[in-house]
């Protein structure tokens, strides 16, 4: 997944809310508390309440209210960065887990003097009976005054503020996406997905899309598929890109909706037919008609291809394979044979040419061990046609061996080389094969 950004948290929004600190004026918790509940009053009376500056002041007291404690907590700072920040703490603990600093409303945990985590405590408590309670009211206040701003003149104090409170959430979900409570990590980034899906933030389409693609990352993470593959698409409706289309199809296939998976791929293979990656698409498109039986529909699908675009050796390729799966192994070849007229190195065709002819040889080979004492002639006549069945395998196999790459699949090529060189009484390449058969296993 991309590597998600650790965003600092706001500090107080001085400037923004207008909380002017002095030698004279020093903000405390009651007053913020007060400051708080005046502004919540407010939204409750009906005339108040039509204003945008009234909702505007309720989410500013909101985000005041989170922040006034947090400050600039991040995961990952020192005891003596969060003691720079915090002062020094009323209380220190200290058990086989953590390291525990206890301040007036805040509980902040460290392992291996490195911040982990934190937690409301004390009276503040009675304002976070879930950790985000005071960001999802200041979140809903923006939304209300947005609503009510018909004139816009809010709308970039509206947006930025959203913006911070996106930033905020981020640094929630994130102390528990680095201890991989993807669960609860989740709870924060579906809330900034949320928050970006509104298009009220001042983004370019391309920043938005990010950002719903790493929401989308988290919740899917998570087990959350329908929430996962909203992000997913909205982002992929502002920006189009494979990837994305591969992580709408990840999120269909992993919640177990098949159908709407081979569309998504449908999709992505039209959308970018070009693309260096596209034939994995393609392939997990196939796949998943043949896990679903679809394997007519396949076929359809890659015929039409193989007309756009005659020379893909993939294409070509997976049509032998279908035609395979369906018993057709005439067609098969056919088809195997087209794709290394184009692509002798092809590793996939060169394998399953050789395999066809191995196969058909076995199958003779079992005819004969059945009638070897009943009928000598027929049964010399079996032996002579599975000889030449793998002296056609052969050059395919051989080939097989020669271009695949992975040292585990080059050294069971070669032992399958060995066993019908044996076969076959070739005994100098029998032993060539064992060598290099050795060598690859050795690698």
């Amino acid at each position: 997944m991309r590597k998600l950004s650790i965003l600092s948290l706001i500090t107080l929004f001085c400037v923004q809310i207008g909380f002017a600190q002095s030698d004279e004026f020093v903000m405390t918790w009651p007053i913020v508390v007060n400051d708080m509940k005046k502004a919540e009053a407010a939204t409750e009376n009906p005339k108040k309440a039509a204003n945008a500056t009234t909702w505007m002041k309720a989410g500013q007291q909101y985000l005041l209210l989170h922040t006034f404690d947090v400050k600039d907590l991040q995961p990952g700072l020192s005891s003596t960065d969060v003691m720079y920040i915090l002062g020094s703490p009323k209380t220190k603990t200290t058990d086989t887990l953590y390291t525990v600093f206890n301040y007036d409303r805040l509980t902040v945990f460290f392992k291996n003097d490195k911040l982990d985590h934190y937690e409301r405590s004390g009276n503040a408590k009675e304002f976070f009976p879930e950790h985000s309670s005071a960001l999802d009211k200041a979140t809903a206040a923006y939304l209300k005054a947005k609503e009510l701003d018909v004139s816009g003149k809010q709308s970039k104090k509206i947006s930025d503020q959203l913006k911070q409170i996106t930033d905020l959430y981020t640094t929630e979900g994130y102390y528990y996406y680095v201890a991989r409570n993807y669960k609860e990590a989740a709870k924060y980034f579906a809330k900034v997905g949320d928050i970006v899906t509104t298009g009220i933030i001042n983004q370019t389409a391309e920043e938005r899309a990010t950002m719903l693609n790493d929401c989308g990352t988290v919740v899917k993470l998570a087990g959350d598929y329908p929430k996962a593959i909203e992000f997913f698409s909205k982002a992929n409706e502002l920006t189009p890109k494979l990837s994305f289309y591969g992580n709408i199809y990840d999120s269909q296939k992993e919640s177990g909706d098949t159908t709407q998976a081979i569309n998504t791929l449908l999709a992505a293979i039209d959308a970018f037919p070009a693309d260096s990656s596209i034939g994995t698409y393609t392939t997990e498109l196939i796949n998943l008609y043949i896990e679903s039986n679809q394997i007519d529909q396949a076929l359809l699908y890659l015929e039409k291809s193989i007309e756009k675009d005659p020379t893909n050796v993939n294409f070509i390729y997976n049509i032998g394979v279908l035609y395979g799966k369906k018993g057709d192994m005439e067609k098969a070849k056919e088809f195997y044979k087209k794709a290394l007229e184009i692509d002798p190195n092809d590793e996939g065709s060169n394998l399953n040419l050789g395999l066809i002819f191995t196969e058909s040889a076995k199958e003779k080979g079992d005819a004969a061990d059945l009638i070897w004492a009943k009928d000598k002639k027929k049964y010399a006549a079996l032996v002579a046609e599975q000889e030449s069945l793998y002296k056609q395998a052969l050059p395919y196999l051989e080939k097989y061996a020669e271009v695949v790459k992975e040292s585990h699949l080059k050294s069971y090529a070669y032992k399958d080389l060995r066993n019908i060189y044996r076969r076959l009484g070739m005994t100098k390449e029998e032993q060539i094969a064992i060598q290099k058969m050795e060598a690859a296993m050795n690698e």
